[in-house]
């Protein structure tokens, strides 16, 4: 989906008989959209119909259960697509302003899911719950940690446009 015909896109994706297969490249495919800021009402759609798709397939799954999978366990697995792809469409709908309409698929990824037990669901959940209008950059790993001296967690940084550390904050506050 590299190329921007979305038109064809879609045609194509018309002709697919497993949808699981289109819902999953439409999330890939907004995602990457999203995380270069470009053509997000585009990624809007593309997510939305991943999302409406798992959400579907969530309590009424198209098919039988795989043979190798418990009743628990593809249940879950259900679950965790779902959460995956409404956190797409959470931060898509951020990207686009739409505060409103994003945070109920984030709370429902990160909390009601996951209980708040996966760091990347979390970060949307909060973009979405704090409205931030700026970027707030996760160091999943763990990357900058010694070169921003971060000797206790949670650790937030300001840093203005030339790098320096305006603000820092360790620990946690208690009403974060």
């Amino acid at each position: 989906m590299k190329a921007k015909d979305w038109e064809a896109v879609r045609k194509k994706a018309s002709e697919i008989v497993d949808k699981n297969a289109v819902a999953s490249a439409y999330n890939s495919a907004a995602w990457d959209l999203q995380e270069k800021n470009e053509e997000l009402s585009m990624a809007a759609e593309l997510s939305k119909f991943a999302t409406e798709f798992t959400s579907a397939e969530r309590s009424k799954p198209p098919g039988k259960k795989p043979r190798y999978l418990t009743a628990k366990q593809w249940n879950k697995d259900r679950e965790s697509t779902y959460a995956m792809y409404a956190d797409t469409y959470a931060m898509v709908l951020y990207k686009l302003n739409d505060f409103k309409n994003g945070f109920p698929f984030a709370s429902e990824a990160a909390k009601v899911i996951n209980k708040g037990e996966d760091a990347s669901l979390n970060n949307t959940y909060a973009l979405l719950t704090n409205k931030y209008s700026f970027h707030v950059l996760m160091d999943d790993e763990n990357s900058v940690i010694g070169e921003y001296k971060v000797d206790g967690i949670p650790t937030k940084f300001v840093i203005d446009k030339s790098g320096k550390i305006r603000f820092k904050s360790i620990g946690f506050g208690g009403d974060e």
